[in-house]
């Protein structure tokens, strides 16, 4: 547990998995670097938190049924130059509660987040804003998961750099130039979302094959238009998929 009125400076690196809570107060401003291991012979300058109480230890949690890795609870974040959150290879993390801001009341910083090949990071109730992009997922395998969040005049929201897995549920873009600018290999979903005023959800990318839009909230008619026409279009390759599928089998049958 981090008492109240704590401030974190530098750059700050979490070794292994473990369950830090924050209380009501907590602040950190420069770089927070989350492992999924042990340290290494090869370590990076700065802070190291370690576990110190019971409730705070290692690794590979679980919660709800399925297995989180590490959890860091309601802890606010500024940055400006530098990135605020880096999930290392093998790192699974789940941010609940945590806002992430630009030291430059708005004005965007660089990413708040990105994600390394390998590393999994889920947000919770958690809030971005003033960033040219939120997350950024390097290359697959690495894969995002967000659900009640809100992500706030932001260049890019999410990107993905190689493919991923994105899934985003229940959660706010508002003033977003692009909420996802993801590539051709990634798969995922983004489901009962809210896009705001000023908020394009690809801008001029083209929707991933393997990407869909559900039961979302558009609140301008472009928006509206740009994911009737990304659906209508993911309905056409299902159906060409369906045919495909059955043309194959009827020609197993008749072999």
């Amino acid at each position: 547990m981090l008492a109240a009125g704590t401030v974190l400076h530098g750059q700050i690196m979490v070794a292994q998995h473990l369950h830090v809570r924050c209380e009501e107060g907590v602040k950190a401003q420069g770089t927070l670097i989350l492992h999924g291991g042990e340290l290494t012979n090869t370590t990076l300058p700065g802070q190291i938190l370690r576990a110190q109480t019971k409730e705070s230890q290692t690794s590979q949690q679980t919660r709800r049924g399925e297995t989180v890795g590490g959890v860091l609870e309601n802890l606010t974040f500024s940055h400006y130059n530098d990135e605020a959150i880096i999930i290392n290879s093998g790192g699974t993390w789940t941010l609940e509660h945590v806002t992430v801001l630009s030291s430059r009341r708005g004005k965007r910083s660089v990413t708040a987040m990105r994600v390394r090949e390998g590393g999994s990071l889920r947000l919770v109730q958690c809030t971005v804003g003033d960033a040219s992009s939120a997350v950024l997922l390097e290359r697959a395998p690495c894969s995002l998961r967000a659900s009640d969040c809100t992500f706030y005049n932001i260049k890019e929201a999410i990107n993905t750099r190689g493919g991923g897995r994105v899934e985003i549920e229940a959660s706010s873009f508002e003033q977003t130039d692009v909420a996802l600018n993801v590539d051709d290999l990634t798969t995922g979903a983004v489901t009962r979302c809210h896009f705001g005023e000023a908020s394009s959800v690809f801008g001029n990318w083209l929707r991933p094959k393997a990407f869909r839009l559900r039961d979302n909230l558009y609140t301008t008619a472009e928006a509206q238009e740009e994911a009737e026409e990304a659906e209508a279009a993911a309905a056409v390759e299902a159906a060409e998929e369906a045919a495909a599928e059955e043309a194959a089998e009827a020609a197993a049958a008749a072999d």
